[in-house]
């Protein structure tokens, strides 16, 4: 790298790691809020897949910068899920509302429902904060989450179910919505599950890890790409970004080439999409068409990707394009943030963690793994 190449990378990344540690977002208890939503000056709901992110986010950043305070940032996240998410079935419930009068039953902690993908990104970053501190609370939460996922919520042909409710011992799925049915995306439950492996050497979640990759494969079409609707057969980008990560992650970590292949197919087949807005966020096949609606979120996911298999001239596109969505004045303590979409006034923390990430190995291809090795501390 250049001077000039580093000075853009540390001074970027440094503010949008400022904004995550000054902005708020984080609560004084730990768990962290979805968004900020600039309008009315609120945060939203605290919310437990998220906070499993920002685990694993902080304990990238303590990677990039050897601070302690990320360290303990991700040791406060998880300590929030511990005494407000963590269900005693060893799964964790999705979403605490402040505001009672926006609750949604189907997501609130009040409702009972526990999603599998969100269980499961709480799993990798408790494993991930074990192999950090060495602190056996952490491990013996991340054996509790990936027994639930195993033993409950696994099929026996390898895919999830989508929720558990904890007050009825009941499981389902619906064709809702993508994240209510069970889907390629759940190849991205794999990430924790293989690092709870890495540290138990229990069998039984390096097959789960290997076997939810085997179905995301029979979701896969010729093209590339992953259906992530059954119902109508479209692509979702956001799921079909969930399903490369979670082949590439397995396929890496044990040198299993097909699950890598299927992986980098569907990051071309992603990178093909793409047009002067980056990329859409709901692909069509019966008409060949996007739907006209952009998320920071998808472009930041796109962008890591093709970072890590196809490197060619669309990439810096997409880096412009994103950044576009970044709050470049300061809203009440915002700035350094990401919005959502460009209709989407709040700054959301999921989307500026997957910026976070994607434009660190933008600007600096030493942190992109080299010679097939994984992407570790993938968030």
């Amino acid at each position: 790298m250049s001077q000039e190449e580093i000075t853009t990378k540390y001074n970027l990344v440094d503010s949008i790691a400022d904004w995550m540690t000054s902005s708020g977002i984080q609560s004084p208890d730990g768990g962290v809020y979805a968004w900020y939503d600039v309008e009315t000056g609120k945060h939203s709901y605290l919310y437990s897949e998220i906070t499993g992110y920002a685990v694993t986010a902080f304990l990238y950043l303590h990677k990039l910068y050897n601070r302690i305070e990320y360290v303990e940032r991700a040791e406060k996240a998880a300590e929030w899920v511990i005494k407000n998410a963590l269900s005693d079935c060893g799964g964790v419930k999705t979403r605490y509302f402040t505001d009672k009068d926006s609750v949604d039953e189907h997501t609130s902690f009040s409702g009972g429902n526990i999603f599998s993908f969100d269980t499961a990104m709480v799993l990798y970053g408790f494993a991930n904060l074990y192999k950090t501190t060495n602190k056996t609370i952490y491990l013996e939460y991340a054996k509790k989450m990936a027994d639930f996922l195993v033993e409950t919520m696994q099929k026996p042909d390898g895919s999830f179910i989508a929720i558990y409710n904890e007050k009825t011992g009941s499981v389902s799925n619906s064709t809702k919505k993508w994240s209510t049915q069970s889907g390629s995306f759940h190849a991205k439950n794999a990430l924790g599950l293989v690092a709870t492996y890495e540290i138990t050497k229990d069998e039984r979640y390096k097959d789960a890890a290997v076997k939810v990759c085997e179905f995301a494969l029979t979701r896969q079409e010729e093209s590339g790409r992953f259906i992530t609707d059954t119902a109508s057969l479209c692509t979702h980008m956001h799921p079909h970004c969930y399903t490369i990560e979670g082949l590439s992650f397995v396929g890496s970590t044990f040198g299993i080439e097909k699950f890598t292949k299927a992986a980098e197919r569907a990051a071309y087949w992603a990178l093909s999409r793409t047009d002067e807005n980056g990329i859409n966020e709901t692909y069509f096949p019966a008409t060949d068409t996007f739907s006209d609606f952009q998320r920071s979120d998808v472009l930041a996911q796109v962008l890591r990707m093709g970072l890590l298999f196809v490197k060619d001239q669309s990439i810096d596109h997409l880096a412009k394009v994103l950044l576009k969505y970044r709050t470049d004045q300061d809203h009440n303590g915002e700035k350094d943030g990401f919005f959502y979409s460009s209709t989407h006034e709040h700054v959301n923390f999921w989307c500026t963690m997957f910026a976070l990430q994607a434009l660190s190995i933008y600007y600096d291809k030493d942190l992109i793994p080299k010679n097939g090795e994984r992407f570790d501390l993938l968030v």
